[in-house]
């Protein structure tokens, strides 16, 4: 679970990578929250690879999905659901 106030500035989402992967190959995050979703794609760099999933992209969100993939026919893409609510 995932509280509305713990994402204000935004949500870090960091994907480290240790195997079966080389430095530079794109990394790929989707986030959808019901309707709208949206792509982000960086470089693998030092294993891993780094991404911000923007506050405003939590509110009047009722659950989130998170999926990243590395552009790779070898590797699967994971996925994530993610509930959010605000806290009482």
């Amino acid at each position: 679970m995932v509280f509305l106030e713990d994402v204000l500035a935004g949500a870090q989402v960091k994907i480290v990578l240790n195997r079966g992967v080389y430095p530079g190959i794109q990394v790929t995050l989707e986030y959808s929250n019901g309707g709208t979703s949206k792509t982000l794609t960086t470089p693998l760099t030092g294993g891993g690879a780094l991404f911000v999933i923007p506050a405003c992209a939590f509110i009047n969100s009722v659950g989130m999905r998170i999926r990243y993939w590395v552009d790779d026919p070898f590797q699967q893409s994971e996925v994530l659901d993610l509930g959010v609510s605000m806290r009482l």
